[in-house]
């Protein structure tokens, strides 16, 4: 395949990706399983993926992406959620030097923990920048993060398939 069309699917499919994890978390699986079990946050794994995988600023990009894709889906709050995005981003970049191997087994539980920091990282930022901020539902959060663990497995396999089309060498026109 060409060098264009690597970069493009390189750097276009995990948004796409977002985007159609965050209209299955909203529409599909409450359509399925109704609001009795909350949904896992899908397009943050995806997210966490491609911090722990690649090593570009380009996710600084996803990150801005990621929140417009997902405003529309939620209720969230586009500053709260960018700045808890950025939080996370460097939290996990940070993580990811000292402690890191390839697997999925490290994507399993570097995924748990990840959606786990963006929780508490979220209802602080919330509470900080907001008047009335979001309330905790420990449970929910915590049935979301265990949510997480399964479904971890079943991004991994995708995303590993999109860093097939990495390139190594400058693309030029």
């Amino acid at each position: 395949m060409g060098g264009r069309w690597q970069r493009f699917f390189y750097y276009f499919l995990p948004l796409v990706l977002m985007l159609a994890a965050a209209c299955f978390q909203v529409n599909i699986w409450s359509m399925w399983l109704g609001e009795a079990i909350p949904a896992p946050p899908f397009w943050l794994l995806i997210f966490i993926f491609l911090i722990f995988y690649r090593d570009d600023y380009f996710n600084l990009f996803y990150i801005y992406l990621l929140g417009l894709f997902i405003l529309p889906f939620s209720i969230l709050n586009l500053k709260v959620l960018w700045t808890s995005l950025l939080l996370l981003y460097f939290i996990l970049r940070f993580f990811k030097r000292h402690v890191f191997w390839q697997g999925p087994g490290y994507f399993f539980w570097a995924s748990c923990g990840g959606v786990f920091v963006f929780h508490i990282i979220y209802i602080l930022v919330s509470r900080w920048l907001e008047p009335q901020g979001i309330s905790y539902l420990w449970t929910e959060r915590l049935t979301q993060t265990l949510l997480c663990l399964p479904f971890s497995f079943l991004i991994y396999k995708p995303m590993q398939r999109i860093e097939g089309f990495r390139f190594d060498e400058p693309v030029h026109p």
